[in-house]
């Protein structure tokens, strides 16, 4: 078996995984009203429900398969097929909550689906490096937490729908930054585990892991799963491709006009992601 194959296959599961942990975790986020949910007294009412905790356990295996797609396969590779975890995850999150899946958001959510498909094959990623100076990390890493506390404020300002969405987009951020700090703490710790705790890689995926897992549970308590996860799902892949280019030097086999459907690509996954939300926010007005 070809590396690339088992990169897809350990992706794919942990797509699964994800989506699981995911649409268990919003089922009982969204429970929690407005004025409970409010710093660690929001995170206090989450531990006390079984179904949150069985929706961590799913997120730490979700994360080991991924790292392990990542030990064998480029981050051009693994982040965009964890795109798979939306359509895993919307049917799961409708049968939790007793909710019909819209016509509009099934087309949506598999027209997204198929445009990030579209981008890992038109892009064909090749490896890249296993480890870069710091300076190619602050060029990637500052302006993506730039952009997430962004987020975060202006998701502090908004509601509903809106709300969900930004902090979907701010939490997909933070685990797009942790992609590639873990392909690095892989590679560390394959020439030496001791080393582990002295690398700064280390510690900087503890802030971005937690920050994301911290900010995926507001933006799930804010609204439906269809408009906090296929923000998340889509800043994901494209902050981990960001990194993977600047720092691991991981590059698409693009050419010519072949850039012109890449940028189409991205085009539609941004539109289809607001289409989910906007769609999501036509349902709480009737309901």
């Amino acid at each position: 078996m070809s590396s690339a194959v088992l990169a897809v296959g350990l992706a794919l599961l942990s797509a699964l995984l994800f989506a699981a942990a995911s649409a268990a975790q919003q089922s009982v986020a969204e429970d929690v009203p407005q004025e409970r949910a409010q710093g660690l007294a929001f995170l206090r009412v989450l531990v006390t429900q079984p179904r949150w905790w069985a929706g961590v356990l799913g997120d730490g295996g979700g994360y080991l398969v991924q790292a392990a797609a990542l030990s064998v396969g480029s981050l051009l590779l693994v982040a965009p097929l964890l795109v798979a975890s939306l359509l895993f995850a919307l049917p799961i999150s409708a049968a939790l909550t007793r909710r019909r899946l819209s016509g509009r958001t099934v087309l949506l959510a598999s027209v997204l689906t198929a445009a990030l498909a579209a981008f890992l094959v038109l892009g064909r990623p090749d490896e890249g490096l296993d480890s870069a100076p710091l300076r190619q990390w602050l060029i990637a890493l500052v302006p993506a937490a730039v952009a997430a506390c962004a987020c975060v404020v202006w998701a502090r300002l908004a509601s509903g729908a809106t709300r969900a969405l930004l902090f979907g987009t701010a939490a997909g951020v933070c685990f797009g930054m942790s992609a590639p700090l873990t392909k690095a703490i892989v590679a560390v710790g394959a020439d030496n585990l001791l080393a582990l705790p002295l690398a700064w890689q280390t510690w900087a995926l503890v802030v971005t892991g937690a920050g994301g897992f911290y900010l995926q549970q507001f933006a799930f308590q804010s609204g439906d799963i269809s408009a906090s996860l296929p923000a998340l799902i889509v800043a994901e892949p494209l902050v981990a491709a960001l990194c993977g280019s600047v720092v691991f030097n991981e590059r698409l086999r693009v050419h010519g006009a072949q850039w012109a459907l890449i940028a189409a690509c991205v085009l539609v996954m941004i539109t289809t992601t607001v289409g989910l939300a906007r769609s999501q926010a036509a349902s709480e007005a009737r309901a």
